[in-house]
């Protein structure tokens, strides 16, 4: 087997698994696996059980500092962040959690109850890829949260992709 076939079969790979993640998630035989850093014990319950009745899975962390340490030890698909925290506003919890996942392709996704123009602003200029108004909107939610991580997914990808692709140039000069 060449290098090249070798390289065609694990883009091939790849290709299916980021293409398959939507329908797994739908059929049930798989799940999203989200971290929600959120504090207030109503909204942990809230957001469990409203993703949760869509086939994601909800882990909670009631602060940065938990958070961190379940990042370091578990994968996440996505994560969800309030914009108050008990030891970090969600601006600063974002860059931390940016830190800790280094250059893993992750969704940060920020909760807030305030949803004016400023403080979308400066959520997405933290670094998030989504912000989404504190509400019941669940179907909504966990859309937007499979199309982040199949977004993402495709990225990495595509990124592995070029890189593999870069490798078979070096060979074949």
């Amino acid at each position: 087997s060449s290098p090249l076939n070798e390289t065609r079969e694990a883009l091939r790979t790849k290709h299916s698994s980021v293409l398959n993640t939507d329908s797994l998630l739908r059929s049930g035989s798989a799940s999203l696996r989200v971290l929600l850093i959120e504090d207030d014990p109503a909204w942990q319950h809230l957001v469990s059980v409203g993703l949760g009745e869509r086939g994601i899975d909800v882990q909670v962390s009631d602060s940065l500092s938990k958070a961190l340490a379940v990042i370091s030890r578990t994968t996440t698909d996505a994560i969800l962040v309030d914009d108050a925290l008990p030891d970090a506003d969600g601006f600063h919890a974002v860059a931390r959690l940016r830190e800790q996942l280094e250059a893993r392709p992750v969704p940060i996704v920020m909760l807030s109850s305030r949803d004016d123009d400023a403080n979308i602003d400066r959520a997405f200029q933290s670094g998030v890829s989504d912000f989404f108004p504190k509400s019941h909107q669940w179907t909504l939610l966990s859309e937007r949260l499979l199309h982040l991580v199949r977004a993402a997914k495709a990225q990495a990808a595509l990124d592995d992709s070029r890189q593999q692709l870069d490798r078979v140039k070096d060979m074949a000069s």
